[in-house]
Order: structure tokens, then sequence, then C-alpha cells
């Protein structure tokens, strides 16, 4: 029988395509967004800033069936927006003086508490397109 090769821990796999902070002029957008989803890609975050999320569903971890349901959902879906936001914490200001692109967070800016990360990344990608 073969050895395996040890997987590589997460923080080592991160490391090497570390997410930069979108510059106010997105003159770094490709970088960024190629490293973004990189790490959405990896914790298998990636859907929930496409149009449609795939719904918990029974799947098999170590020969165990576990339920996803809805607190795991939304782990993931905090988990998803916490990437997104740290990668424009630098950004942040700009996106929420634009009275003419109001945050998505529900209205209510920094104060709701919808952490919708499809809406953060939607937000984001219209600042650029302003």
């Amino acid at each position: 029988m073969e050895a395996q090769e040890p997987v590589a821990e997460a923080a080592e796999v991160l490391k090497l395509v570390p997410i930069p902070q979108l510059l106010e002029d997105f003159s770094n957008y490709d970088e960024w967004e190629h490293a973004l989803f990189f790490h959405l890609s990896y914790y298998n975050l990636a859907d929930f800033v496409a149009d449609h999320i795939t719904p918990p569903r029974e799947i098999n971890e170590a020969n165990h069936s576990v339920q996803r349901g809805p607190e795991y959902v939304s782990l993931r879906r905090h988990h998803a927006y916490a990437i997104i936001f740290n990668s424009v914490r630098d950004l942040m200001p700009k996106l929420t003086e634009d009275s003419k692109l109001p945050m998505p967070y529900v209205s209510g800016g920094y104060n709701a508490r919808d952490y919708d990360p499809a809406a953060l990344y939607r937000h984001i990608m219209s600042y650029k397109y302003r």
C-alpha cells in the first residue's frame, strides 16, 4: 500500500494565495477576485455569492451522515460574509459614504444584522461600475 501525502493545513494553503485589500481604484480587482474566490471555494462557500444557494442536505463525513440544518448554513453564510468584508475593510468608508449606493445589509448600514455575503459582493460590484 502506497503512503499518501499529508494534506496541507488550511492556514498553510490559504497563506499561499492571500487576499489583498481591494483598492479604491479597483486596479487590483482581478487579483482580489481571484484570491477571494480561491478562499470561498476552499471553504466551499462560493455558492453564498452566487445567485442561488444549495440547500442544506445530508452528507457523509467520515462515514457518518450529518444533517446540515439552518444553524450550519447560518455559520457558513457568516463565514463567507467575513471573508468578503475583511478583504474590503479599507474600502468600507467609500462603500458606505456614497448615498447613491446604500449598503446592502438591509437598510441600516452597519446597524443591520443580515450579513448577506451575496448582497455585499453585489454592492462592491455596484461601486466598481458606478
